[in-house]
Parts: C-alpha cells; sequence; structure tokens
C-alpha cells in the first residue's frame, strides 16, 4: 500500500512539472491555436503519465522500501531523462 501511494506521488509531481513546462512552451509556440485545448493537453499528459510509469517501472524508480535510497533515486532521475527525451526528443540549437 505504502509503495502504491509513492507510485502516485512521484507519478503525480513529475506530470504537474511536465504540464507546467508543456504548458508555458504551447503559449509561447500556439501556432494554430489549437494546441491549449483540453484535448491536445489531456492527451500530452496522458502520453507523459504512461511513459512515465512504464519507464518508472523498468528503471526500479518505484522501489521505495524495497531497495536503497540511491537506487530509487538513481531510478528517478534516469526516468525523468527518458522520458524527457522521448517526449522531446533531441533538443534544436
Amino acid at each position: 500500500m505504502y509503495r502504491c501511494v509513492c507510485v502516485l506521488i512521484y507519478t503525480f509531481l513529475a506530470t504537474a512539472a511536465f504540464y507546467w513546462f508543456w504548458h508555458e512552451y504551447v503559449k509561447d509556440h500556439n501556432n494554430t491555436g489549437w494546441l491549449l485545448g483540453l484535448g491536445n493537453l489531456g492527451m500530452a499528459i496522458g502520453i507523459y503519465m504512461v511513459l512515465y510509469l512504464v519507464v518508472g517501472r523498468w528503471m526500479h524508480a518505484f522501489k521505495v522500501g524495497v531497495e536503497r535510497k540511491a537506487s530509487v533515486l538513481a531510478g528517478q532521475v534516469l526516468s525523468l531523462a527518458t522520458v524527457a527525451f522521448f517526449e522531446c526528443g533531441f533538443p534544436d540549437n
């Protein structure tokens, strides 16, 4: 039960941070006027959440209470970096 609550908290915090940065980016680059719709933002949030959960499980980021704190923290950082790469790709110069 404790791990499930921690997974929900981690996922909510990561998704909320993504939403905040994504919303700011879309506000500045909304050329068509459709990107701030509920469907587009909901789809971006849903995709990010699913990717974060899948990659987090793969990287053992949610093994709270099972593995050492350093392993869980490393899993969280790697999960965030991997999901950010999948969502955004290579940065443009």
